[in-house]
């Protein structure tokens, strides 16, 4: 497993939970806990989706050599598998 697909799966956790804890906050807090609860559930679909995007690119770049940075190779393209390479710092001194 993956430390991207790591992430995702205590992510999913977090969603149960906080499922889970909005069943308590109907009840007991009104809208202003809703609304707090939403907002938290936003913004982990959010970091969600940029681990997905996350995840792809790397899938499709493969794992680095060891030593090795990313590098676009347009530096004012952008950061897609098409303009990125794996470099050293010999190749990154270029």
């Amino acid at each position: 497993m993956t430390n991207v697909e790591a992430v995702v799966r205590e992510v999913r956790e977090v969603r149960q939970v906080l499922a889970q804890a909005t069943i308590k906050l109907r009840v007991q807090s009104g809208s202003t806990a809703l609304a707090a609860y939403h907002r938290v559930l936003d913004s982990l679909n959010d970091f969600t989706k940029e681990l997905r995007l996350h995840a792809d690119f790397m899938g499709e770049m493969g794992e680095p050599p060891p030593g090795a940075a990313l590098e676009r190779i347009d530096p004012s393209g952008p950061f897609t598998p098409a303009n990125c390479r794996w470099a050293t710092p010999l190749t990154n001194r270029r």
